[in-house]
């Protein structure tokens, strides 16, 4: 026996007369509710998400969310527009008609996202302490449309907000722990931002020059 086996051994024979311990807890790491709530969720995520450069709209109504998304098309003027397969998008481009709307397709490849200037897609959850939008891409293709095209469109229910990332951890890990989903999530907090060059902020280096999530005020019941 080795010197080392002989020390070992006896480590492990005097800890086996020890009394086993018990360990407590482990820490919640964002505990629900560890950030306060302000009086109004939709105009602090706007808030933030201006500071950020994006752009925060409220529609009213289905009609209104159209009509916003076919007059940022018109600035455009693309060939067509790129969605995500969500039915808040399909009402989104509702006013484009089917021959400028593609919905994406899971095998579709960054050539042919890149050569869209619009894309539209949804969040999960709106994050207000910091202007965040949550998407949870369900195949490469969607996660790409959150980067290649020049505008990104987020659209999102009143009833995605939420005060801050701990208000939506569970549902997300719920999402990860799902073998039959992509457990993939994606934070977008403004439109694509660089200052690596003399300090000097560039938008669009990296990903969309401008975004702008659209808040739909779904109706009650």
């Amino acid at each position: 026996m080795s010197a080392r086996d002989a020390i070992l051994g006896r480590i492990r024979n005097a800890l086996a007369n020890e009394p086993a311990v018990e360990l407590p807890p482990p820490p919640e790491l964002w505990p629900a509710g560890t950030w306060a709530a302000p009086p109004d969720l939709a105009e602090r995520f706007f808030e933030e998400l201006r500071a950020v450069k994006g752009e925060g709209r409220r529609c009213a109504s289905a009609e209104d969310l159209a009509e916003q998304v076919t007059a940022i098309d018109r600035e455009l003027q693309g060939p067509r527009v790129a969605v995500a397969d969500h039915p808040l998008c399909r009402e989104a481009v509702a006013r484009l008609g089917p021959a400028r709307v593609e919905v994406v397709r899971p095998d579709w490849d960054r050539a042919r996202l890149a050569d869209y200037p619009l894309g539209v897609m949804p969040a999960e959850f709106l994050l207000a302490d910091t202007g965040t939008a949550v998407l949870l891409p369900r195949s490469h293709a969607e996660r790409l449309l959150g980067y290649l095209p020049t505008v990104a469109v987020v659209v999102a229910p009143s009833g995605a907000l939420v005060p801050h990332l701990s208000d939506a951890w569970e549902a997300l890990a719920r999402r990860a722990a799902d073998l039959a989903v992509r457990g993939e999530v994606l934070l977008v907090t403004g439109p694509s931002r660089t200052a690596d060059i003399e300090k000097k902020l560039v938008l669009g280096a990296h990903g969309p020059r401008r975004l702008v999530v659209m808040l739909y005020d779904t109706p009650g019941p």
